[in-house]
């Protein structure tokens, strides 16, 4: 727990000091989806929310990272006790628990130094997370979480903690869009990897 939540600090400071405006940037998107997630709708809704989701889309690297894998496709499992989905009402506990757990494969970058071509080795990231989520309205939700992973690349694995910060808004009773950013810490490495990612979510 105290690694963790170290790992979530490790994450909000390097994220703030090295990419201070993107970081803003993204932020104020997640906070927007919290105030588009309380406007009244009168398309179908339900009761109580679905308690899982698979997502999938691309992810765009940043830092030093986007120098070698500048970009990736991902796809994950989350569950939550009946928190996702567009509702008859906002939730009278907004705050909940939220596991996840998905796969992540960054594209290796060509490149060519002195006349030699060179392509870097694709990258796979494997993560089990938990956290907490937040449902900020009818449709719409921001989690946190943070856990462990794995890092394959040219055969070599590595061991990492990783942190997911995202917002999620129901365009449809099932259907989602969730923007977010993704902090990966080699346990043996220098510098965290970052990067952006933009999903669809389907929620049953």
């Amino acid at each position: 727990m105290i690694e963790n939540s170290l790992n979530l600090y490790s994450m909000i400071t390097f994220l703030y000091r090295n990419n201070k405006y993107q970081f803003l940037l993204l932020f104020c998107l997640i906070i927007a989806i919290s105030g588009i997630g309380q406007i009244n709708t009168n398309k179908k809704v339900i009761s109580t929310g679905y308690s899982k989701t698979v997502s999938a889309g691309i992810n765009i690297s940043y830092v030093e990272f986007s120098q070698t894998h500048p970009l990736g496709i991902g796809a994950n499992f989350s569950w939550s006790k009946h928190r996702f989905g567009l509702m008859e009402k906002k939730l009278s506990k907004p705050f909940g628990f939220i596991a996840d757990g998905g796969i992540d494969y960054y594209f290796g970058k060509d490149e060519t130094v002195s006349g030699y071509s060179y392509k870097y080795n694709g990258f796979t990231y494997i993560h089990a997370y938990g956290g907490a989520i937040y449902n900020c309205g009818k449709r719409g939700n921001i989690n946190l979480t943070t856990g462990p992973a794995l890092g394959l690349e040219d055969g070599f694995t590595s061991f990492f903690l990783g942190a997911n910060l995202s917002g999620a808004y129901f365009i449809n009773n099932k259907i989602a869009v969730t923007p977010g950013i993704k902090y990966m810490q080699d346990l043996n490495g220098p510098d965290p990897l970052v990067s952006f990612f933009l999903k669809a979510s389907f929620a049953f």
